[in-house]
């Protein structure tokens, strides 16, 4: 459950969601992501799995080179978003230096004029906030697990891309998934969670280990495996499962996974995430 790139470029951030209008209902499984999924649902089976994707342009860096204005006057957005009709497109800056492989594979940067276009379902550019995001991209896609829908919210991008600042977010800036929490848990004035058995896990995967973020005690540390059952698809055996009743409930076990995760400073972000993660919340309706 995370999703720019390059340092001081703005280039794009793929955000699987899916789509703004409700979604076919599809077969019931432990799926995750930061909406949720439905443990019990319809059998009938789609044929087509909707995802959408989202692209999200990363602010320009300001890298504390206030007194190398030679420096500064070279740094401008490569990437800017554009509409035209009911298309999406991430357009290359005219002008922007490209790199051109010549013989022997040795690469050098030229200028070219050529604008390169890329068309996505939803664009976003650098100045949008998370709230934003949330309403436009995922906000249908985490609503539809209470229909039995399992439904996901991938982020992904290179390092120092964004993706934990979209996913989770700081406490001026809520990201996706507590702005998911916040919002399935108000559903209602909270009656239509209160229908619902809630259930969340959290897990990580680093060096091709898979560490449950949740657990306590000797299992802090242990390498869960993957399996594979016909009726739930891929799972993880071992993994725990922790019952919340509230979108507080839900980020302080997220909270409480973070303190445990991997991670490091690198050469582009002091404090970089160096796993991948995955949460689910699971609902599974209760008997009226």
């Amino acid at each position: 459950c995370r999703g720019l790139m390059c340092p001081g470029v703005a280039l794009p951030t793929a955000m699987r969601a899916g789509p703004t209008s409700p979604p076919p209902r599809l077969p019931a499984s432990s799926g995750g992501g930061s909406g949720g999924s439905a443990r019990r649902g319809s059998d009938a089976r789609s044929p087509v799995e909707p995802i959408h994707v989202a692209v999200r342009l990363r602010p320009l860096k300001d890298d504390g080179d206030g007194d190398r204005p030679e420096r500064a006057a070279e740094c401008y957005p490569a990437w800017r978003t554009e509409r035209q009709g009911d298309q999406n497109w991430v357009v290359l800056a005219e002008g922007t230096p490209r790199l051109h492989t010549g013989a022997g594979g040795v690469g050098s940067a030229v200028k070219t004029y050529d604008k390169a276009r890329f068309s996505f379902d939803l664009c976003f550019d650098g100045n949008v906030q998370n709230q934003e995001v949330f309403d436009i991209a995922a906000r249908d896609v985490v609503r539809a697990s209470m229909d039995g829908v399992n439904a996901t919210v991938l982020a992904y991008g290179q390092t120092n891309s964004g993706k934990t600042h979209s996913i989770l977010g700081t406490l001026r800036e809520p990201g996706v998934l507590p702005l998911a929490m916040h919002d399935l848990f108000k559903l209602d004035g909270g009656l239509k969670m209160a229908g619902f058995m809630a259930r969340v896990s959290y897990f990580e995967i680093f060096n091709e280990r898979v560490i449950d973020l949740l657990a306590s005690g000797s299992a802090k540390n242990n390498s869960l495996p993957v399996k594979e059952d016909v009726d739930r698809g891929f799972y993880v055996q071992g993994l725990s499962e922790s019952p919340v009743h509230s979108a507080k409930d839900v980020l302080r076990l997220i909270e409480r996974g973070e303190d445990r995760r991997r991670y490091a400073q690198t050469r582009w972000n002091e404090y970089s995430s160096r796993s991948h993660v995955l949460f689910t919340l699971s609902l599974e309706q209760l008997a009226a």
